[in-house]
């Protein structure tokens, strides 16, 4: 499945098909993860869980708010747009904040200054839409 990502046609049954790819049959880059694979697991997977079960959960919060928004009359309705608008908006933005922390506490300071500019242009462009500009 995560084989040959770049390219859907040289899947085949979740392996990577390494005739009809050239990428794969030059390099060893063919990793073959499927459900009968017995590979070892990696622990360096779960340093990312507790962001991808919030990701996850603001994912149906927002499918919950958008249909909330369509059927709800129209006072909880425009909220329950707003609310949506928010989480939209608001989970890049945390998951930008939560890899700047991590980036510090590690001591990548690059990632992390790199992080630090992307929220600056995110708050220098809310901060001119609020002015009006």
């Amino acid at each position: 499945m995560f084989c040959c990502w770049w390219s859907q046609r040289s899947l085949s049954a979740g392996r990577c098909d390494a005739a009809s790819d050239p990428h794969v049959a030059q390099t060893s880059l063919a990793v073959h993860v499927t459900a009968d694979d017995h590979s070892p697991f990696d622990p360096r997977l779960e340093r990312f869980a507790p962001l991808t079960r919030s990701l996850r959960g603001l994912l149906v919060a927002c499918a919950a708010l958008a249909l909330a928004a369509l059927v709800l009359p129209d006072p909880v309705s425009r909220w329950a747009g707003l609310a949506m608008f928010a989480v939209l908006v608001g989970a890049p933005v945390a998951r930008v904040l939560w890899l700047v922390q991590r980036w510090f506490r590690r001591g990548d300071v690059r990632f992390a200054s790199v992080g630090l500019g992307v929220l600056a242009v995110i708050a220098s462009g809310v901060l001119l839409a609020a002015l009006g500009v």
